[in-house]
């Protein structure tokens, strides 16, 4: 199945309602963007990405995964963000970092619409249209960084759970223990005693 313009009008407004009232699309914009998506089910942690491919991808259904490591490709992947329904994930930008290794997987079975490699260079081109597209998400994600940055600041590791609780709780309750330890920088076990109210992490 081949881009948006064969699946459905409501689909279609959801990812376009991303961009919010700020963000409108001329008719032509809108089309161009509708006709250039492939539709990709990945299963639960598999890579989505190839490394070094860049790519901008729409999340319909599942949560996505994204993990750091630096270019020695040592040790586990150091988990910085996720991306849930009606998210954007841009991997070009991200890419952009030669000292570090980013990787996308599906954190649970996922469905996502990917704009190819040619796509998004001929969108490049249409500069005011790349440029709706790209400040929404770079806002975003921008947003996302600073409340992590505000969990890892809590030297106290009860509070930086119950902060990103009380953010993201409900966004996050499909991820795995461990990569929701690695994202708030704890043990699996710290979490899991935290969840518990055992030794003394009383939430």
């Amino acid at each position: 199945m081949e881009g948006f313009a064969e699946v459905t009008e409501e689909l279609i407004n959801e990812y376009l309602s991303f961009f919010g009232k700020n963000h409108v699309f001329s008719d032509a914009e809108r089309t161009l963007l509708n006709r250039n998506w492939t539709q990709l089910v990945v299963k639960k942690n598999e890579r989505v990405v190839t490394e070094g491919q860049k790519t901008l991808l729409w999340v319909e259904k599942g949560v996505l995964r994204i993990g750091k490591k630096d270019s020695r490709h040592e040790g586990m992947d150091c988990v910085c963000g996720f991306a849930v329904p009606h998210d954007f994930v841009s991997m070009d930008w991200f890419l952009q970092a030669p000292e570090m290794v980013w990787n996308l997987y599906a954190e649970q079975d996922s469905v996502l619409w990917r704009l190819s490699d040619g796509v998004a260079l001929v969108l490049s081109d249409k500069v005011v249209l790349w440029d709706k597209i790209m400040t929404r998400w770079y806002a975003h994600y921008v947003k996302r960084l600073w409340m992590r940055n505000c969990y890892l600041c809590e030297a106290n590791v009860v509070k930086r759970y119950r902060r990103m609780i009380e953010w993201e709780g409900k966004r996050l309750q499909a991820v795995s223990l461990k990569h929701l330890a690695s994202y708030l920088n704890m043990t699996p076990q710290t979490l899991s005693r935290i969840r518990k109210g055992e030794d003394g992490y009383k939430t």
